[in-house]
């Protein structure tokens, strides 16, 4: 019979002790992060609490007062510069859900964790597009994403003109819904006055 055998221990004095399995609960920060040059420390620690508070979900939605009171109470303004530095990472993507209730934290594919190409990584915030200029769904920076909403709404608006009827695009990165309105307003507003001076 072959006995196993016990791992090594540490003689430790009386009021030292050994932190293997003393804590049941931890912030869950991977390597990767951990090692990025570009993002501060907090930025971090931010990234780590957002994955523990989205369990098996994939998302993270919770108050910014409960993950104040989990990192030591840091201003709501520290908190954002937090978040600016993950999202101009290409780390998260927030949406605001209005006043009083909590964001959503989407996690980002990316080449650290190898779950992405770099062909498809930009840094900063990128959405999907979905819309006519392509078959299949492409990642785009914020900055080509409102080029490709450009030309959209040009095309949208010419072919409007020639009497197809087409639902308004949505650009794929614009999550407040007051100023999508307004820009289709905008634009439904020129396309009437086209037909009213006809």
């Amino acid at each position: 019979m072959i006995k196993e055998k016990k791992p090594k221990q540490a003689k430790l004095y009386e009021d030292e002790f050994n932190p293997h399995g003393a804590f049941k609960s931890f912030w869950r920060i991977p390597r990767q992060i951990m090692a990025l040059e570009n993002i501060s420390l907090g930025a971090k620690l931010f990234y780590g609490v957002l994955i523990t508070y989205s369990g098996t979900y994939g998302t993270a939605y919770t108050l910014r007062e409960t993950i104040q009171d989990a990192m030591g109470k840091p201003s709501f303004k520290t908190l954002y510069n937090w978040q600016k530095e993950l999202v101009k990472a290409g780390l998260i993507r927030v949406r605001q859900k209005g006043r009083g209730l909590p964001n959503n934290y989407y996690f980002l594919r990316n080449p650290i964790f190898g779950n992405a190409d770099e062909y498809e990584y930009e840094e900063g915030e990128r959405c999907i597009y979905k819309g006519p200029q392509v078959s299949l769904p492409i990642v785009l920076s914020v900055p080509v994403a409102k080029e490709f909403f450009t030309e959209d709404v040009h095309s949208w608006y010419e072919r409007s003109i020639g009497g197809e009827f087409l639902p308004f695009p949505k650009p794929c990165w614009l999550y407040d819904k007051v100023a999508y309105k307004e820009i289709r307003q905008e634009w439904e507003t020129k396309l009437a006055a086209y037909f009213n001076a006809m």
